[in-house]
């Protein structure tokens, strides 16, 4: 885990890991710290490539950067997967920007995955994933914050292959409850 401020100048920057790579994995894992970097930025992964997997973790830290910034994932590829993660903390970007997954390519798989946090940037901006072009199941974004307020909202269709479905921050917390899938709304 991580609680502290991760910046970086250039690529490859996460809040507990900056490339997971060739069959790694990344269990239990969580950041509540500031994380801000150039390209592939991830509130708790950097860049998942090669065959590898995160399992259950969050962030809800604010995350920043230029291309493929994620809540949790700045970018999931190469055979790379993402399972029960959830994001609450503020992502912002310029290009592929998502409040769970920054850019999702090449033969990769999200699921069950939520965000709450509000996600903004100039293209492919979505409130789960920004850029997609793979796999993504079970997932949710908040259009209102605690006080009631649109996020998320600025188009019908939300980042590139529009993922994700939109409810205001009440309804998918009285679903975690219905549910009881272990999400911390």
């Amino acid at each position: 885990y991580n609680t502290g401020m991760v910046s970086g100048s250039k690529d490859y920057v996460g809040g507990v890991v900056g490339y997971n790579n060739d069959w790694g994995t990344v269990n239990d894992a969580y950041n509540t710290g500031e994380v801000g970097g150039n390209s592939n930025v991830g509130g708790v992964v950097g860049c998942n490539n090669d065959w590898v997997t995160v399992n259950d973790v969050y962030n809800t830290g604010e995350v920043g950067g230029n291309s493929n910034v994620g809540g949790v994932v700045g970018c999931n590829y190469g055979w790379g997967t993402v399972n029960d993660a959830y994001n609450t903390g503020e992502v912002g970007g310029n290009s592929n920007v998502g409040g769970v997954v920054g850019c999702n390519n090449d033969w990769v798989t999200v699921n069950d995955v939520y965000n709450t946090g509000e996600v903004g940037g100039n293209s492919n901006v979505g409130g789960v994933v920004g850029h997609n072009e793979s796999t993504v199941k079970n997932s949710w974004y908040a259009t209102t914050d605690a006080a009631n307020q649109k996020i998320n909202c600025s188009t019908d269709k939300v980042g590139y292959n529009t993922i994700g479905t939109g409810r205001e921050l009440s309804v998918l917390q009285d679903m975690a409850l219905t549910v009881g899938d272990g999400y911390g709304f």
